[in-house]
């Protein structure tokens, strides 16, 4: 008779809290031997397992510096576990996603850090896959290696990258940001109008309010990355121009020693 497979019991996960702060969390490591070396140390420490390690992470997602490479790849699963299972309920529950174009793979550092703090402002459920995409991105940074793709969605893999995107005209990129900042400039005004009566904008509002100013923030990037590039390029050009001139009009000292008279 067939057995029936056993699922394979997820590893242990050691949660460290500042011993003198109980509500600060310093340490995720799947190492017993780390958390033991803690505990002794005077830190309180838990062991849970990686869906309620990833609920942490989920409530705080600059936890990931807390984490070490190994620790992530299993809590990274905690955190699928959390989407199939739908183990998160909070205020933002039937939000969509604060992002919802999908992660490049090759999205900058600091463009990365930016969105995780954006959905640290406004948590929701629907962000959790961008959060993970989001936090293997960082931690892949952070060791030098390349990303995971098996932790995310088919709509990152299939979009366009961030180098792509930098192949665009900054001009064009100028007339979308301006585009842009109209838009917010219309809803900020309303939000503020709200403000100043002492009421409280839409959370709906808020949040599409800030993904404008995103928006706008990662132009900035890809236009102030563009015109760089271009300035380096010019600069490489007009060197090879003077290099070819003088040799044009120096073509017997080329590869001739040169000898300096006092």
């Amino acid at each position: 008779m067939t057995q029936p497979l056993q699922k394979t019991p997820a590893p242990p996960i050691f949660v460290v809290y500042d011993a003198n702060d109980a509500a600060q969390i310093i340490r995720i490591t799947r190492d017993a031997d780390v958390g033991d070396q803690m505990r002794q140390a005077g830190h309180q420490v838990f062991e849970t397992d990686p869906v309620i390690a990833a609920s942490q992470l989920y409530l705080t997602p600059s936890l990931y510096e807390t984490l070490d490479d190994p620790t992530w790849a299993i809590v990274a699963r905690g955190m699928k576990d959390l989407l199939d299972r739908h183990l998160v309920n909070m205020e933002g529950e039937r939000e969509g996603p604060f992002f919802d174009n999908g992660t490049p793979l090759d999205l900058p550092e600091e463009a990365a850090r930016l969105r995780l703090f954006r959905l640290a402002q406004f948590p929701a459920p629907a962000n959790l896959e961008a959060q993970r995409e989001l936090t293997e991105l960082l931690m892949a940074y952070k060791n030098t290696r390349g990303v995971d793709k098996g932790l995310f969605t088919e709509q990152s893999l299939k979009m366009a990258s961030w180098e792509e995107m930098l192949e665009e005209d900054a001009g064009d990129l100028r007339s979308t940001g301006s585009e842009i900042q109209t838009l917010h400039h219309d809803i900020k005004r309303a939000n503020d109008a709200l403000a100043a009566k002492g009421e409280q904008a839409p959370r709906e509002d808020q949040i599409e309010e800030m993904r404008l100013v995103h928006e706008m923030t990662e132009l900035d990037m890809q236009i102030d990355t563009i015109e760089r590039r271009m300035i380096l390029k010019e600069n490489e050009q007009a060197a090879n121009e003077l290099s070819e001139a003088l040799a044009e009009d120096h073509p017997d000292d080329q590869g001739a020693p040169r000898h300096l008279h006092g």
